[in-house]
């Protein structure tokens, strides 16, 4: 299989993954009364998939919502518009690595891009867990 194959059929999952379990959407609500609760967020994005790329660069770290709680690691990625996919980028940590941080900087001419967070590792009191439905999807506009 080669490397364009392989960056689709990611781009797919991803894609796929995301609409899923993308929290800032509601077409997959359960109940308009249902309360969204999440137990990690993207800095100080509020629940918009649409942001511009300095707010979402001005706190560019996970945080969790429960006490006694830290991101260990999730994966990145970006699909500038009309480019191709770079990515899943793994980052150990809450926040964006230079890795990361530099790939969106590469990318300040592309009018938009979509940028996909998941596999999201998080460690509550001690113990180790995997937020399955947990990722993100923000579309970025300069």
């Amino acid at each position: 299989m080669n490397l364009h194959h392989l960056a689709i059929k990611t781009l797919v999952y991803l894609t796929i993954i995301s609409c899923i379990t993308c929290p800032s959407s509601t077409a997959f609500a359960q109940s308009k009364n249902a309360k969204k609760t999440s137990i990690v967020r993207f800095g100080d994005v509020d629940s918009s998939m649409h942001i511009s790329r300095s707010k979402l660069m001005a706190k560019p770290e996970l945080l969790c919502t429960l006490p006694h709680c830290k991101v260990t690691t999730f994966a990145f990625a970006i699909l500038p518009e009309g480019g191709e996919f770079l990515g899943p980028h793994t980052i150990t940590g809450s926040g964006l690595d230079v890795t990361a941080k530099n790939m969106i900087n590469k990318l300040e001419r592309a009018r938009k891009t979509t940028i996909f967070i998941d596999a999201i590792h998080v460690n509550i009191n001690g113990r180790d867990s995997s937020l399955r439905k947990a990722a993100y999807v923000f579309k970025c506009q300069q």
